[in-house]
């Protein structure tokens, strides 16, 4: 049963619940994943963004190796057409070179719409699983009638980039989109990557090449892109403070701390409706969703959950401060309570661990998604190491 986090409504709910059913469904054909729409009785707005406006200037940083995929990508998804701007500024010094074939501009945007209209079956199989099938001709679109594309398609016509520049805004712009609705990442990492590599060598560049960051090569980070990594680590930093002075004094969180009751009954309600009929849940919970399903298991006993999993949650978080309405800090769990995977993104700056607080009742696993902050606090969802890890919980109670 999946329960949803902060400033949810219920079209991204819907997705979300949709892309957990494809990937459980993987694993394990015909296992039912129930909803828990605590929204429908808790309404709350969503929580205004919070950026340190602050933090100093950090210049230009080396990138450790690790870091500069999900920092470039992080630029992208807010702005989707830097890297064909990027190829434009930096003119001839990415051309040049023996280029097999015909890479000049009016040839690649003649090989993308036709991609459009009619994509191979992989990257058909890509875009109908995350629902994109009909977004992505739109977005093509877009993107090639913008001026920056056409400065680069000009201006690069026998750049080696140029291909891959174009795959990597097409594919940004499908994810950024999403993101900005308040939608789920609907593919992990390793299939953003594979549809950069699928459109790029269909609209011109090297097939089957292998390079590490997809869809990146020489783009350097520089500028806006470093400040926004001394960004994210300063915030990684000052992560506790943050939330003091910002996060966890507005929107839901806030919201639940002070009034909720009616979002602990609407999730005790669901999961005794399905338990009677279906036994025991596995009771998957996202954000403050893994709060509020802490409170209420710690609050009573419900034999109806067999097994708790958070992800991205602050209950770690708030029980260390004393903010946890149902439990004091230095307090144990109650022997009533349910086994308890807690599921951690280092880079998801809003995801706490649980299992020092609690020696030998929770269990906190690590999986890294490769996105920035904010994606990767919803990029749990399309993770195939989430998925593995959920169909495993699942066959344990079976």
């Amino acid at each position: 049963m999946f329960v949803h986090g902060t400033g949810v409504r219920r079209p991204s709910y819907d997705k979300t619940l949709e892309v957990l059913e494809k990937g459980i469904g993987r694993l394990l054909p015909g296992t039912p994943v129930h909803e828990c729409y605590w929204g429908r009785v808790h309404e709350t707005e969503a929580a205004e963004d919070t950026t340190p406006e602050d933090i100093d200037h950090m210049g230009d940083l080396p990138l450790p190796e690790e870091d500069e995929d999900a920092v470039k990508w992080g630029v992208y998804y807010e702005d989707p057409l830097a890297a064909l701007r990027q190829l434009t500024e930096a003119g001839a010094s990415h051309s040049g070179g023996f280029v097999l074939g015909d890479r000049s501009g009016p040839e690649l945007e003649r090989r993308a719409r036709a991609l459009a209209a009619d994509p191979p079956d992989e990257l058909a199989r890509l875009l109908d699983w995350a629902d994109l099938r009909e977004r992505f001709p739109l977005v093509v679109a877009d993107v090639l009638a913008s001026p920056d594309c056409r400065s680069a398609l000009v201006s690069g016509e026998s750049d080696r980039d140029l291909p891959v520049a174009l795959a990597v805004a097409f594919v940004a712009r499908m994810l950024g989109d999403a993101q900005r609705a308040g939608l789920p990442l609907v593919w992990s990492t390793a299939e953003r990557d594979a549809a950069v590599t699928l459109i790029s060598g269909e609209v011109g560049g090297e097939r089957g090449s292998e390079q590490r960051g997809v869809g990146l090569l020489a783009l350097g980070v520089h500028g806006w892109a470093a400040h926004r990594f001394g960004v994210m680590r300063a915030v990684e930093k000052r992560r506790d403070k943050w939330l003091d002075a910002s996060a966890l004094q507005t929107g839901d969180i806030l919201r639940y701390l002070v009034r909720g009751e009616g979002m602990r009954n609407a999730i005790l309600e669901d999961v005794e409706r399905v338990a009677r009929t279906e036994g025991p849940v596995v009771l998957l919970a996202h954000s403050l969703g893994g709060i509020a399903s802490v409170d209420l298991l710690v609050a009573e006993a419900l034999p109806g959950v067999c097994h708790l999993v958070t992800m991205g949650s602050q209950a770690g978080y708030l029980y260390r401060n004393g903010a946890l309405p149902s439990l004091e800090a230095g307090k144990p769990l109650p022997d009533h309570f349910p086994r308890w995977t807690n599921v951690v993104d280092p880079r998801d700056l809003l995801a706490f661990d649980a299992e020092p607080l609690f020696p030998g009742r929770v269990t906190d696993r690590l999986v890294a998604s490769g996105e920035p902050f904010l994606a990767s606090h919803s990029a749990y969802f399309a993770s195939e190491e989430v998925h593995k890890l959920l169909a495993a919980t699942l066959r344990e109670h079976m």
